[in-house]
């Protein structure tokens, strides 16, 4: 299965001009923007503060990470993540161990092998190790892990040795402090840090990284803001390149030429939402990316057991519009296994019921089964799937070697219809399918997916056997050809269990009246399966049993109570001991008198089947 790839945004030329940049105003490229970027910072004399600005997700820390190949030249970037404190360190202890670690690991080191080497010089433990060091070596070790002793032991939470490191080295040492995501820091250590910028502040440059507005519209922030508008000498915007916007139109392309499939209209309803509904600049670039990361990992497990564009907008759903998608799970029937959006739904909302729409009245009767037939199958993390076109074409198979074998399936029957009705029949099947229905037509458990079967084969001598415009005539002498040794009254008989289509009517009707003619000519001729003869005689349709009358008053003679019943039965006016009401288009009774009359006066004895008298009350 092809994966969509991660879409990263050529910086290349950006770099080039970035210095440029951040002194006028952002190009459309950034990686001459992050080169220039990183000039600016460096720049001598008192070194500046900047304010990297952009919302969460948006790529910042990554852009800078970028240029992190022009900062290096000289330079060491270091990244202070304050946000991610979870103990008691200060700030300013933070910051030491991020700007020079080495000077952290050798003073914890130096700290560490004092308290020892103090420890072993004491006459309890006695290692000889006091004759092997000069007394000023013991002096300094002792002293150092008294100090560190004491330190401890005392808990003194003073900053003073850090600030004062701090200050000195930071003269001296060549850095670049990043403080990554500071709009996202408690309030506490925000005001904390100011301590550490009015140290270091103009001896390194130091980038802020966060997104102002949320410190400026916060009313828990507005002491940071100020105080942060006094040390920041220089807002940065992130370039215009990386908006979201271009990158969710990149996306879309990518999504589309994936799996926008071979069908015109559907692949034209599925750009519609990508253009209505995904590319937008509401998105953070990580969720972007996790959105297409998500997608690959899903459709591994699902695709081919999922309408693909269905699929892709339940979980745009589930990223992006989460309300959207809890409706789904909260009116989720798992009896019926139905769900809906609420009925609250925002007329104005158009692109919410463009995507009703798609999910709840596009892609019937398409393989596999669509969202609104089986919407437990779409549902994130759900493990319940759909018949998988790999399932079904194994089905399919073993069904030409074995039509036994498709009884085993019978759970899946309705999805493996489905699958035969939007398969297209290779011609070296198609005898084997004719085969499977002739030998099994009279077996109840073969009857739905005789009729699939039919549909199926049928469809594809209509697509692949000759121009659209003649197709009737084509699939009518096809299925003739295959039943030429049977009986009209057997290919009656045959046609109606396959339910054929409705232009075989008018050419079975014609064969229905010569050969009752036929057999009535011959006094000694039986009509095959009368009632199935009798069915095609009137179209199939009860109302035209009065225009056909002549002709089934021929065939009433050489048919029994038995056959009638079961002619009634087809015309779906008659079922388990009752004459069904039936009703026309406007909702009124019809009639059926004109019907049945006939009928009674030949067969005397249905009057009590047909009408049972009443209980008495």
């Amino acid at each position: 299965m092809k994966n969509i790839p991660k879409i990263i945004i050529n910086t290349s030329e950006a770099e080039k001009k970035f210095c440029e940049t951040v002194i006028r105003k952002a190009t459309n490229d950034t990686s001459e923007a992050e080169k220039k970027f990183s000039k600016t910072v460096r720049r001598k004399a008192t070194y500046k503060t900047y304010f990297f600005n952009g919302a969460w997700g948006s790529g910042k820390t990554s852009f800078l990470k970028k240029s992190e190949e022009y900062l290096k030249k000289g330079w060491k970037v270091r990244y202070l993540k304050l946000w991610e404190i979870r103990d008691e360190r200060s700030v300013f202890e933070l910051a030491l161990k991020g700007l020079y670690p080495w000077l952290n690991i050798f003073v914890n080191t130096l700290a560490i092998s004092s308290i020892i080497i103090s420890i072993l010089l004491t006459p309890v433990i006695n290692l000889g190790l006091e004759s092997s060091l000069s007394s000023t070596f013991k002096i300094f070790f002792v002293i150092i892990g008294l100090f560190v002793a004491v330190y401890k032991a005392l808990n003194l939470k003073t900053d003073y040795i850090y600030m004062r490191m701090l200050g000195f080295l930071t003269k001296w040492v060549k850095r670049i402090l990043v403080i990554d995501d500071f709009d996202r820091v408690s309030k506490e250590n925000q005001l904390e840090s100011y301590k550490l910028f009015n140290v270091i502040h103009g001896n390194i440059p130091i980038v802020f990284i966060g997104d102002w507005d949320k410190l400026s519209d916060s009313k828990d922030n507005m002491l940071t803001d100020r105080y942060l508008s006094k040390f920041v000498d220089r807002k940065i915007e992130l370039p215009v390149s990386l908006s979201s916007y271009d990158l969710s139109k990149s996306y879309s392309k990518e999504i589309l030429d994936t799996y926008g499939g071979l069908d015109p209209l559907k692949r034209e309803q599925f750009e519609i939402f990508l253009n209505k509904c995904f590319i937008s600049d509401r998105y953070s670039l990580r969720e972007l990316h996790n959105f297409i990361e998500f997608l690959n990992d899903e459709l591994k497990e699902k695709k081919g057991s999922v309408q693909e564009h269905q699929f892709i907008i339940v979980l745009y759903l589930y990223v992006f519009e989460h309300h959207l998608y809890s409706q789904l799970i909260k009116n989720y029937k798992i009896s019926k296994n139905i769900t809906t959006f609420d009925d609250t739904t925002d007329d104005s909302d158009t692109n919410q019921h463009f995507i009703k729409d798609l999910l709840f009245n596009k892609y019937k009767d398409t393989f596999p089964q669509n969202f609104s037939d089986n919407p437990i199958s779409y549902f994130i993390h759900d493990n319940i799937r759909n018949l998988s076109d790999e399932e079904a074409d194994t089905i399919y198979k073993e069904l030409l070697d074995n039509p036994d074998s498709y009884l085993s399936n019978a759970d899946k029957e309705g999805e493996f219809l489905l699958y035969l009705k939007n398969k297209n029949i290779e011609e070296s099947d198609q005898d084997s399918i004719v085969n499977i229905i002739l030998n099994t037509i009279d077996k109840d458990e073969y009857f739905e997916l005789n009729k699939g079967l039919y549909t199926c084969v049928t469809n594809s001598v209509a697509l692949k056997n000759g121009p659209i415009d003649t197709f009737k005539q084509r699939t009518f002498d096809f299925w003739e050809e295959k039943l030429k040794d049977y009986s009209v009254g057997k290919k009656c008989h045959i046609y109606r269990k396959v339910n054929v289509f409705a232009h075989f009517y008018d050419n079975l009707k014609k064969q229905a009246k010569n050969y009752i003619d036929s057999c009535i000519q011959n006094d000694n001729g039986k009509i095959d399966y009368p009632a199935d003869v009798a069915y095609f005689l009137v179209g199939g349709d009860y109302e035209n049993v009065k225009e056909s009358e002549v002709d089934l008053n021929k065939i009433y003679e050489k048919m029994n109570e038995k056959d009638i019943l079961e002619f009634l039965k087809y015309l779906k006016i008659y079922r388990q001991g009752y004459i069904l009401t039936a009703f026309n288009s406007s909702g009124q009774t019809i009639d059926l008198s004109d019907i049945l009359n006939p009928i009674l006066e030949k067969f005397s004895n249905l009057n009590e089947i047909l009408y049972p008298p009443k209980p008495r009350s």
